[in-house]
């Protein structure tokens, strides 16, 4: 059987007829689960290492695991606080922070808490609520003319 090591350290078995191969290759650990357990992994569950060595396939050491449970087992708040940070560093450098830094609208509007509403339809988009009420209120002026 053909074995190679994952860039993130996992071992793969080359297994082209198996559901989840991946360009032939499939985790060993799922492959070693499935045979423990007679039965195929779960959709949308992972195979976790108890003693975290991603190299340690035997069957006492894997237990199958919903994604978010195994998420949840591994984030530290400290883990999360570095993806945090990671996440708006990333976006920082490709300008998508951008709007996030800003104090006033384009009219001068001061964004503080009473002021600032989220962007229907964009994500993680503010607007100024001034200007907001601002359009709302010119809207039903126009109507009440062409009426």
């Amino acid at each position: 059987m053909r074995t190679t090591m994952h860039s993130e350290g996992y071992v793969l078995i080359y297994l082209p007829e198996h559901p989840r191969a991946h360009n032939g290759y499939v985790y060993q650990h799922i492959v070693e689960w499935e045979k423990a357990n007679g039965q195929p992994l779960p959709e949308g569950w992972t195979v976790h290492h108890r003693n975290e060595i991603k190299t340690d396939n035997r069957p006492e050491n894997l237990e199958a695991m919903s994604r978010p449970d195994h998420v949840r087992h591994h984030m530290t708040p400290e883990k999360a606080r570095e993806m945090q940070r990671k996440t708006v560093d990333a976006r920082k450098q490709n300008g998508s922070y951008a709007h996030e830094l800003r104090s006033h609208c384009k009219y001068g509007h001061p964004l503080v808490a009473g002021n600032v509403g989220p962007a229907p339809g964009r994500k993680r988009a503010r607007r100024c609520l001034t200007c907001h009420r601002e359009r709302e209120r010119k809207r039903r002026e126009d109507r009440r003319k062409n009426d």
